[in-house]
């Protein structure tokens, strides 16, 4: 994951030889999703709770982008 995640996104503490941590913030709560998006791998949120809202507006958005047929 070092090779993947850029120092400014965040902290990363590993927990295994499969899985990590990764400690960060941003100025809004789309920010803190686009940055866990960046690193290109499956993830979990385990906090803040209050994100959890946000995540799930964005994955309906992109996914409702996946589904448009294109004009023209």
């Amino acid at each position: 994951m070092a090779e993947r995640v850029p120092p400014w996104i965040g902290v990363l503490e590993p927990l295994d030889a499969e899985r990590c941590v990764l400690s960060s913030g941003a100025e809004t709560p789309e920010a803190l999703v686009f940055q866990a998006m960046l690193c290109g791998v499956e993830f979990e949120l385990t906090e803040p709770e209050s994100l959890r809202p946000h995540l799930r507006e964005i994955a309906a958005r992109l996914q409702r982008a996946a589904r448009l047929r294109a004009v023209g």
